[in-house]
């Protein structure tokens, strides 16, 4: 679908269709690519004998192309016209998104653009590949697995605002905020009297500051959020 191809950095957005010329100055092998893209709502086909027997779905449901998953997470919350609201999202990685109705373009390559779901519209992407994937990191590698993830916030609610001082730079899978893809983790201010509470906390916190500053760059390419849903 149009919203997936454009995340290949080799399709025009505006034409939606494959950039060919692009990919005869880049000599790249042109059958890779699909011939076709569609929109995410166009029909691509219909639940089969053999899937319905498989799945237990209904023979002859309609099976629509769908779209990336942020975009989709946007229809599901409710963002079809551009009304000003955003959304901050922590899954596996966190941003903050905005449906357009022009292709944003950031010459610092903070922000990523992707057709959208919905014809003649567009969104705009900015965060990183750390979110939840760092607190599961921190339960598994640190905390030894033996607490949920309610419990963790649970433990991180006693340390304070500010985890008595303690810091996390959460890249443990690169930087998009800036774009470094040899960026690492770090915690600073750590002492004897800090533990699990503060670990926790400073994590967390490291995040949000993540998700703060993609929000300030959204404003710097003049995308004003009126309000923010928060979503995963």
């Amino acid at each position: 679908d149009h919203s997936d191809a454009a995340s290949t950095m080799i399709f025009d957005q505006i034409k939606h269709e494959w950039a060919w010329d692009m990919m005869d100055e880049l000599h790249l092998r042109k059958e890779l690519f699909p011939k076709e893209s569609h929109n995410s709502h166009e029909i691509a086909g219909c639940v089969t004998a053999e899937c319905a027997r498989l799945t237990g779905l209904k023979e002859g449901t309609l099976v629509c192309y769908g779209g990336g998953d942020t975009l989709m997470n946007h229809i599901g919350n409710g963002l079809v016209y551009n009304d000003g609201r955003i959304l901050s999202t922590i899954g596996t990685s966190s941003h903050v998104s905005s449906g357009l109705t022009f292709p944003l373009s950031d010459l610092q390559n903070r922000a990523f653009t992707y057709c959208h779901v919905l014809p003649d519209r567009w969104l705009t992407l900015i965060g990183g590949p750390n979110g939840g994937i760092v607190l599961k990191w921190l339960k598994n590698n640190i905390l030894g697995g033996n607490y949920s993830f309610d419990e963790m916030s649970a433990i991180g609610a006693k340390a304070p605002v500010g985890s008595n001082g303690v810091r996390c730079i959460p890249y443990l899978s690169r930087s998009h905020l800036p774009l470094n893809p040899a960026a690492k983790s770090v915690y600073v201010g750590m002492g004897l009297s800090h533990g699990q509470s503060e670990l926790v906390r400073s994590t967390m916190e490291g995040m949000v500051f993540i998700l703060r500053k993609a929000l300030n760059v959204l404003r710097e390419l003049d995308v004003e959020p009126k309000s923010i849903i928060a979503t995963g």
